[in-house]
């Protein structure tokens, strides 16, 4: 009877110091991810399982802001962290490696197969003959090309399913469905944008490179040379200077300007030289966040375009 009872506490005292462990095995990952567009690319692939939390909300930009302590604390208590890579968070890169594990981060920029660009000539662009600033790293804006969008999807969901192959069979569905809707976005985007490939723009920053190598529209300069930099007043001038000796027809079509930046430039010049005045978001600051978001912020992005050069 005494042993019974020895062996029934033995039982109880065991099951109390392992169900901590259990229930960590049993549930779900912690995913976090950086910013809306990948974001909605892992929670494209882990519909059906999990929700993977979102990083960066509203309109705030890792070019310009460092993680907070409560982003902070998230990584350290998750089990997966994606992110673009430091080409892109740029305001990440030390607090990552001083206090994420290394081992449960995916730095998607370093993914095989992907599409990557230095980054332009910023301000004036050297297709007019101009000086302008020169950049040597990696221009991280990789998920505007649908090419890498796809290696993303691939890259994301090869790893997910390394960290929970009880519902491998679920997350390759979600992949294969992701790859057909994003064959049908290239094509009605290619469609929709054909009528002003070629035809040059102005912009606040020079977000758009990659989309604009894959659907054929051209950046003829930038307002700003770097997006964490205020506007260079003896840039301005230049662009100005440039703008005045250009006939009207030859000029770009079209002003952007980007939700988080002031757009008080932008404005002045299009109203100065009579050129159109468009906003454009490629982070999809204005999307709500989900599966779905990647495909509503790229169609929203050709349409602001196809607006603003048509």
């Amino acid at each position: 009877m005494v042993f019974m009872l020895k062996r029934f506490l033995y039982l109880i005292l065991m099951g109390f110091f392992l169900w901590p462990l259990s229930a960590k095995a049993a549930g779900k990952l912690n995913i976090q991810v950086s910013i809306k567009p990948i974001h909605s690319i892992a929670a494209f692939i882990c519909q059906g399982v999990l929700e993977p939390g979102l990083l960066m909300k509203g309109q705030e930009s890792p070019h310009t802001q460092s993680l907070t302590p409560q982003q902070l604390q998230a990584l350290q208590q998750a089990d997966l962290m994606i992110w673009t890579g430091p080409e892109y968070e740029s305001h990440w890169q030390n607090s990552l490696q001083q206090q994420v594990d290394s081992k449960k981060t995916v730095t998607l920029s370093q993914s095989p197969g992907l599409t990557l660009y230095p980054y332009r000539c910023q301000g004036l662009s050297h297709n007019h003959d101009h000086e302008g600033h020169s950049h040597s790293l990696t221009d991280g804006h990789i998920w505007l090309d649908p090419d890498n969008a796809k290696v993303i999807a691939q890259t994301i969901a090869q790893v997910i399913i390394q960290l929970d192959p009880s519902n491998k069979a679920i997350y390759e569905k979600n992949l294969s469905e992701f790859l057909v809707q994003l064959t049908a976005l290239e094509s009605d985007l290619k469609l929709l944008l054909a009528p002003i490939q070629g035809r040059e723009y102005l912009i606040y920053h020079d977000g758009l490179q990659y989309f604009d190598k894959y659907f054929g529209v051209k950046m003829a300069a930038s307002l700003v040379a770097e997006p964490d930099s205020p506007p260079n007043a003896q840039d301005f001038l230049r662009l100005k200077a440039w703008l005045t000796t250009t006939s009207p027809e030859q000029r770009p079509g079209c002003v952007f300007t980007e939700p988080g930046f002031d757009p008080d430039l932008a404005k002045n010049l299009a109203t100065t030289f009579g050129l159109k005045y468009e906003s454009v978001d490629y982070i999809g600051y204005g999307t709500s966040d989900g599966p779905g978001a990647y495909f509503v912020m790229m169609r929203q992005l050709a349409a602001d375009l196809l607006k603003g050069l048509s």
